[in-house]
């Protein structure tokens, strides 16, 4: 229903939704991240979309189709060996996207992505989402050290490890 969308778009501070993640948590999520892109080419970026912009709630846009644009916009796709993972969470909406690259096709299968949405929402829900995130983010470096490998010489950071609060 767009009305009710539109009014939390308008009316609740993103500062508040913010305060869902404490520093410690935001710490926490960049660590995982630096630590699980350890020992391979891929990346990992973490985008919380803590309310949807107005914009894309007059338009009727998902939180497929924001993960989506949001993959593009970050430029996951533009990683060295198209190894990128964008993890989005849409906090009001209460779901988990994990987008990847190209250069990972296949190597991951869909129920795996699907058990690791599983495992951060269900710790959003009982409200440990940077615990929950953590440990999704871990699991995910496991496999891309599994699949990828060190894909050459070094291990370069193409994409932030701190996650993206919107």
């Amino acid at each position: 229903m767009v009305i009710p969308r539109a009014w939390l778009s308008l009316f609740i501070p993103h500062w508040l939704l913010r305060r869902q993640f404490s520093r410690a948590d935001l710490d926490g999520i960049e660590a995982a991240v630096g630590e699980a892109e350890q020992g391979h080419r891929g990346e990992i970026r973490v985008v919380i979309e803590m309310a949807p912009p107005l914009r894309a709630i007059l338009a009727g846009e998902d939180v497929a189709s924001r993960a989506s644009q949001t993959f593009a916009v970050q430029r996951i796709w533009d990683t060295e060996d198209n190894t990128g993972v964008l993890i989005f969470l849409a906090w009001w909406e209460r779901e988990v996207r994990i987008l990847a690259d190209r250069g990972l096709g296949g190597k991951i299968t869909p129920a795996e992505w699907a058990d690791l949405c599983e495992t951060i929402a269900v710790g959003c829900r009982a409200g440990r989402p940077g615990a929950a995130l953590a440990t999704a983010i871990r699991r995910i470096g496991e496999r891309l050290r599994q699949e990828c490998g060190d894909l050459g010489t070094g291990n370069p950071d193409e994409l932030g490890n701190r996650p993206i609060l919107t």
